[in-house]
């Protein structure tokens, strides 16, 4: 591993004990590829053999996240806006997720004003004018503003997500409007159709698509 390599970003993922073994292999995948960036554990329940297996890649750090009725996923903005980021980039990677190359160029951002994140496409069944007009009504209620308009023609993907500390505020938001809109016993997924069918990744959605204060979505 080349940890002569200039790193600006840390890794950030969370699961509960059974996405510990994703969040070894999301590591190993890492280590293996000599991408030398620290990651941010969230681990909900996890026992401590798992925890010193995972620490056993080196420059893992643990947050321990409190039983919540929510599904993890929706500890995303909480983690991505942590104080344990040191660096200036934080990049969100699902637990399920794994490096087959060494990717560091990919996560280290240029443009802080932009969140790095892929867009859907083709445009999903659940981006339709009902649904985009319950992200405007509730950006609207609950953050007092909201664009007259959509700023982008489809929703994003949140599996992979780079964004700059300055963005801490807008991730706290993000937050926010999660437990203003997703009920309490929420998991991954919603019903289909609803407004809010992919729960975190829906609600993020709505606020780079309303928010007046949103950061700008990556072209590529």
């Amino acid at each position: 591993m080349e940890d002569s390599k200039l790193v600006n970003t840390t890794v950030v993922t969370a699961g509960d004990q059974a996405y510990s073994w994703g969040v070894l292999l999301l590591a190993a995948s890492m280590r293996r590829n000599g991408m030398p960036h620290p990651v941010l554990v969230g681990a909900m329940g996890w026992s401590e053999e798992m925890k010193r297996v995972v620490s056993s890649l080196g420059k893992i750090t643990f947050i321990d996240l409190p039983p919540s009725r929510r599904c993890v996923a929706c500890q995303k903005p909480a983690m991505l806006a942590s104080e344990a980021v040191e660096t200036d980039w934080s990049c969100w990677v699902d637990s399920d997720g794994l490096f087959v190359g060494d990717c560091s160029e990919w996560l280290e951002g240029t443009d802080a004003d932009e969140m790095r994140i892929k867009r859907a496409d083709p445009v999903p069944p659940d981006f339709t004018p009902e649904n985009l007009l319950t992200w405007q009504r509730d950006v609207e209620r609950f953050l007092g503003r909201a664009l007259p308009e959509s700023r982008y023609a489809t929703r994003v993907q949140s599996g992979v997500i780079l964004v700059h500390r300055k963005w801490r505020p807008f991730l706290n938001r993000w937050k926010t409007q999660i437990e203003n809109v997703l009920p309490a016993g929420v998991g991954i997924l919603m019903k289909p159709g609803t407004a809010y069918f992919q729960t975190d990744e829906s609600v993020l959605s709505s606020l780079l698509c309303f928010d007046p204060d949103a950061p700008r979505v990556s072209e590529t």
